[in-house]
């Protein structure tokens, strides 16, 4: 719906392809525009009451009902005729029985399922299983709707999509074409059940609560986490995975706390504890004064007659300072660095909090060990 190309004015205006051709610019627009006008309100009047969507009309799980295209309550022959106008592309059974619509602008995906009659412009994908040959006989064809609904919603799809296939990413207009859709990867869903009807009725719940948005926005946030969960143990991920996926997500305008940095120690120790002897002691530091943003983690290693090894506090302070002294600020900035002592390690970088997540402790400790090997 809403597209207005040639073809159709020449149909609905008798104009042949010389004349079409022979048109300024401004005459184009005004033959689209008495289109648009006999086909469609900018707001609801009269017979012109059913809500034509865009992508900004979607939402995950539900319908932002700020319309801005109304289309009239056709008979079955008007609308018949009126579709007709606009190719063979534009096929009214579209906008009837079950389908998902899915929102192809933007960096994420959003889509919401509905069995209503809908209509919807050309920016909005339809997806519409072909329910004749469907092989889970033992879900109902609504679970499987809301299950790939879920999927479409989830971080591991945002993921992939900006990973794999997103189009001009981090652009102001990124959009996902066909394939990309077509191209994602589905779990074996008659292998989970269980997991099916969960999917499914959170999916229902969150579709019911989002109509009360955004009174119901802290339930509405815990039930998509819950969602999130869910499909990650569908794909059968690990704990290191679903922390890759959340990882991604972080904003490289937030510095760690506390608590973060405990959780990268912690996720660090785990990786490297079993190829150690001697026990593992690790201290972080990050001064909330330091220039430079800072923050260094000191893995102490406890050997018989070791030296006294300096602190994470005093390695920190002495790389602000060589910092300032040399006035490399800028290259400070960006280092990330691992220094090596007889039996202490002191990791050293800018204190962001997606320097310092568990992915990146994981990644740490096995980046540790496969140099420790060279040495």
């Amino acid at each position: 719906v809403e597209i207005v190309g040639q073809d159709t004015i020449k149909k609905v205006f008798k104009i042949s392809r010389q004349q079409f051709r022979a048109l300024s610019k401004e005459e184009k627009e005004k033959y689209q525009n008495l289109i648009r006008d006999m086909n469609y309100r900018e707001f609801k009047e009269g017979k012109y009451i059913m809500p034509c969507l865009k992508p900004k009309n979607i939402g995950s799980y539900f319908f932002i009902e700020n319309y801005e295209m109304f289309l009239p309550l056709y008979t079955q022959e008007e609308e018949k005729q009126a579709f007709s106008l606009f190719g063979a592309g534009c096929n009214p059974l579209l906008y009837e029985g079950n389908k998902i619509l899915l929102k192809r602008t933007g960096d994420t995906l959003k889509a919401v399922f509905t069995s209503e009659k809908v209509y919807f412009n050309f920016d909005v994908y339809v997806i519409k299983l072909q329910e004749n040959n469907i092989k889970f006989h033992s879900f109902r064809i609504e679970e499987i709707y809301q299950v790939f609904t879920a999927i479409l919603n989830s971080l591991i799809t945002t993921y992939y999509l900006q990973i794999c296939s997103m189009k001009r990413q981090n652009s102001s207009f990124t959009k996902n074409n066909v394939d990309d859709i077509k191209n994602l990867p589905i779990p074996h869903l008659e292998d989970e059940p269980q997991l099916v009807t969960q999917i499914s009725q959170k999916v229902q719940e969150i579709m019911e609560v989002a109509k009360l948005l955004p009174n119901s926005k802290d339930q509405y946030n815990t039930l998509k986490e819950e969602i999130d969960e869910l499909v990650f143990e569908l794909y059968d991920l690990d704990i290191l995975e679903i922390q890759r996926i959340k990882n991604f997500f972080v904003s490289e305008k937030l510095a760690a706390q506390e608590n973060d940095f405990k959780n990268y120690c912690k996720a660090l120790k785990d990786t490297i504890e079993w190829f150690f002897l001697a026990d593992i002691d690790l201290k972080f530091y990050s001064a909330t004064n330091d220039p430079l943003g800072f923050a260094t983690i000191g893995i102490f290693f406890s050997v018989v007659d070791s030296p006294k090894n300096p602190e994470a506090q005093q390695v920190s302070k002495y790389t602000i300072w060589e910092a300032l002294q040399k006035n490399l600020t800028e290259k400070y900035y960006n280092m990330k660095s691992i220094l090596y002592g007889e039996d202490c390690i002191y990791i050293i970088k800018e204190n962001k909090l997606a320097n310092w997540t568990e992915t990146k402790g994981f990644e740490d400790g096995r980046t540790i060990l496969t140099q420790l090997k060279r040495i």
